[in-house]
């Protein structure tokens, strides 16, 4: 598909020859917004991990006084 792909992309230049566009068909734009977007639930994971994480070791340095009833409330 990258060589169709590839062969369908359009430049758009002003008069020194600087590429100021590109024009690409909506199947491609469409399947890069895809991956963008899956790539952003990815990050958006990845980071609530690594915030758990966080909050683990700072308990476990400083345990939290509160108890379990009030941490299920909590959910």
């Amino acid at each position: 598909m990258s060589s169709v792909v590839n062969s369908s992309i359009k430049y758009v230049h002003d008069e020194q020859g600087q590429c100021l566009e590109v024009i690409i068909p909506f199947s491609a734009w469409q399947a890069t917004m895809d991956k963008i977007e899956g790539l952003q639930e990815k990050n958006n994971i990845l980071c609530g991990l690594s915030q758990a994480c966080r909050e683990v070791k700072e308990n476990r340095i400083k345990p939290s006084s509160q108890c379990l009833e009030d941490f299920l409330d909590e959910l």
